[in-house]
């Protein structure tokens, strides 16, 4: 709604498109030439519980048990406030996926497959 209200965005359909005025001010981003820059890119993009539940994921590729993530992430138990939202934020932006067993996954994306 700000950038809006500032007129750097407009709203076309169901989507939002930069204005000239918009991408006067937009910075400019290079595509990440490797994996580990995308998922470094991410990560801090994301900052905080997000992060800190990310990056052992990335780490174990094959997944992890969500106990044992919860752990890795440095919180006491799954039922923790941050690791519930972090890992449904995660999910939402579909970095993560659950398999059988309570398994936590990351997502292919994340390592620049499709």
């Amino acid at each position: 709604g700000a950038l809006r209200s500032a007129a750097m965005v407009e709203y076309t359909d169901n989507s939002v498109a930069l204005t000239e005025l918009g991408r006067r001010h937009a910075a400019v981003v290079t595509a990440p030439t490797s994996a580990a820059e995308l998922q470094d890119r991410i990560c801090r993009m994301l900052g905080g519980p997000s992060e800190r539940v990310l990056r052992p994921l990335i780490e174990r590729r094959d997944g992890i048990p969500r106990d044992v993530l919860a752990q890795l992430a440095g919180y006491g138990h799954i039922q923790s406030t941050g690791f519930v939202k972090a890992i449904g934020r995660l999910r939402t932006l579909g970095f993560i996926a659950y398999r059988p067993g309570g398994i936590v996954v990351p997502q292919p994306v994340l390592f620049l497959e499709t």
